[in-house]
């Protein structure tokens, strides 16, 4: 397990529910290791967020494509691991621009490698955060990714 992340800041108010619309801010968390995953998915919720969970990168796009064939709300932000089976992130972020997706992605990564957070910048995320998460900058990211999507406009780098 990973205690070293479980001793995580309190949540700072961004004003989650009530500043940004009525309805919960909506984010897909996708995670392989099923531990990071409830605990990114635990404080996540605490914060107020819908949250809902994919073990991979094809779950994730799964989930994607579930919530638009079902006609609910899009995702307000997605927090996804850089390196798992099957699709990388970086495949991933190249699938959701393929597919005009204006959701701001956020990227967490236990490998610190210049060459990867720059394609992945260059792809359009929003932010790479390294693990073990300082969950105020995580915060931070899904807060600035909710005012973009808000506004329409996922695909800014925050830096």
């Amino acid at each position: 397990m990973h205690s070293e992340l479980l001793k995580h800041e309190p949540s700072t108010s961004f004003g989650v529910a009530t500043a940004v619309s009525a309805r919960k801010p909506r984010v897909l968390v996708a995670e392989d290791d099923e531990d990071m995953r409830r605990l990114v998915t635990g404080v996540l919720r605490q914060d107020g967020y819908d949250v809902i969970q994919a073990a991979d990168g094809i779950g994730l796009l799964r989930c994607i494509d579930a919530a638009t064939e079902q006609g609910r709300p899009p995702f307000d932000a997605i927090v996804s691991d850089i390196q798992m089976p099957d699709l990388t992130a970086l495949d991933i972020l190249g699938s959701l621009t393929c597919r005009d997706m204006v959701t701001p992605v956020i990227f967490i990564t236990a490998y610190n490698d210049d060459e990867t957070r720059a394609e992945a910048r260059a792809l359009g995320a929003l932010a790479v955060i390294d693990k073990p998460i300082h969950w105020a900058e995580l915060r931070r990211a899904i807060h600035k990714a909710i005012a973009l999507r808000r506004r329409g406009r996922g695909d800014v780098n925050v830096g």
